[in-house]
């Protein structure tokens, strides 16, 4: 592969990854996550959406961190002298997640006030 087609590769690589993020954490948050919630945790509907986030977070941070795995993985294949980037990507990553989650938050819970 040439320079700049590694480049387009990995950056078309991990956006998909963070889509698919992304619709995981939907996902889990709609069907699975009430499930974990303890119904005497839930005082109110603020406490009750705090602990969505918490737990969205914690999902987003576990599939970041195998994310990096495997983006040093490929990094280290593609571009061998370059080894911060699978750093780089997953801290992009995880604050691409950590804005949605908690401006999706904010935008349910004025909703449901």
């Amino acid at each position: 592969m040439t320079g700049i087609l590694k480049y387009v590769f990995y950056a078309s690589y991990n956006t998909v990854a963070v889509f698919m993020l992304l619709g995981w954490i939907l996902f889990l948050n709609t069907y699975f996550n009430d499930a974990l919630l303890p119904s005497n945790w839930m005082t109110s509907y603020g406490a009750a959406m705090l602990l969505r986030v918490v737990i969205a977070l914690v999902e987003a941070a576990v599939v970041v961190c195998v994310m990096y795995l495997v983006n040093r993985l490929i990094g280290s294949l593609l571009f061998p002298a370059k080894t911060r980037i699978a750093f780089w990507t997953a801290t992009l990553s995880f604050a691409i997640v950590l804005t949605v989650v908690i401006v999706s938050a904010y935008q349910i819970y004025r909703q449901g006030l």
